[in-house]
């Protein structure tokens, strides 16, 4: 045997002895075996990056890329070893809040779009929101996605001072705003869609909600 052959045969023998050596570490303690990406996963239609593996019928991700592609912001405290999953930040609000929940209907009444709006308290106890004017605005969208209406641009907001407004337990506060369909482009027997966004701040903190409900145009 030629001393390249040899070399090569040497060479061969220890990457076998590595390879096995590093399969007992990860699987051989245990005894397990997995299947590693053994399929797609999709999120919204779209193909992600997310590697897996499947033990025992259950698959598992990793918690951090999950937790960003569902848009939530993950900590991690050494010291007790704790793991946070939380809201991210977006333009300097909090988007959601447990303490509030909102609700949008939609109403056509005649020729006019009757809106309301809901803030719930969905906590034990009282608790005081502060409005900081404008501290709302909506839109309307047709089937295509097109705003075809906002109120902030018909109606632009003047400056009014700052309210705080208390919210009994299980109480709502609403606000009601009334469109005129008649001096508008909308379609008889369309399907539209409006948006409403509202924020406020709530012990120190700010938030900003949007809701949305559908209507349709009379034929």
């Amino acid at each position: 045997m030629s001393r390249i052959i040899k070399r090569l045969s040497l060479l061969f023998a220890v990457s076998v002895c590595i390879l096995a050596l590093a399969t007992a570490h990860v699987f051989g303690s245990s005894g397990i075996q997995v299947m590693f990406n053994s399929f797609n996963i999709l999120y919204n239609g779209g193909k992600t990056d997310l590697d897996h593996f499947v033990y025992n019928n259950t698959t598992y991700v990793p918690l951090r890329k999950v937790a960003e592609l569902f848009g939530k912001e993950v900590t991690w405290d050494k010291a007790t070893k704790t793991v946070s999953i939380s809201d991210k930040k977006a333009d300097g609000f909090y988007t959601e809040s447990d303490a509030i929940g909102a609700a949008l209907i939609a109403d056509v009444d005649g020729n006019a779009l009757k809106l309301e709006f809901q803030l719930k308290n969905n906590t034990e106890e009282d608790v005081t929101i502060t409005l900081h004017y404008p501290f709302y605005d909506f839109a309307v969208y047709d089937e295509t996605g097109n705003e075809v209406y906002r109120h902030s641009e018909e109606y632009p907001f003047s400056i009014l001072p700052i309210v705080d407004e208390a919210i009994s337990s299980g109480g709502k506060f609403t606000v009601n705003e009334k469109l005129d369909l008649t001096a508008k482009d909308f379609v008889p027997g369309e399907t539209y869609r409006a948006e409403f966004l509202t924020s406020f701040e709530m012990d120190s903190v700010m938030y900003k909600m949007c809701e949305d409900a559908y209507f349709k145009i009379p034929n």
